[in-house]
């Protein structure tokens, strides 16, 4: 996504980051910890551009892409719906 809405959204959801954690540091891939390249990753679009804080999650490229994939390729990931899918793919990717 690259849209002005997006980019806005984005920037606010950093500053809320920030203000939640009570400190300057960026936050993190979820999966491996780098602040390099971060995108996040929507959880569900129910409330696509008015997403609440917890609908996302900071990905690296490369997990963000790999977690795509696996929900993609995954009838049973897909079939526990969109959430529960993302926190257990991240989850498995952790332990990799």
């Amino acid at each position: 996504m690259a849209s002005a809405a997006w980019l806005r959204r984005r920037a606010r959801w950093f500053r809320e980051h920030r203000q939640r954690t009570d400190t300057d540091t960026d936050p993190a891939c979820a999966v491996c910890g780098t602040c390099d390249g971060l995108e996040l990753h929507h959880h569900e679009y129910t409330r696509l551009g008015h997403e609440d804080y917890d609908d996302l999650t900071p990905l690296c490229q490369l997990h963000h892409r790999r977690l795509h994939d696996v929900y993609d390729a995954s009838k049973q990931w897909r079939s526990i719906g969109r959430r529960a899918a993302s926190v257990g793919i991240i989850a498995a990717m952790r332990h990799a």
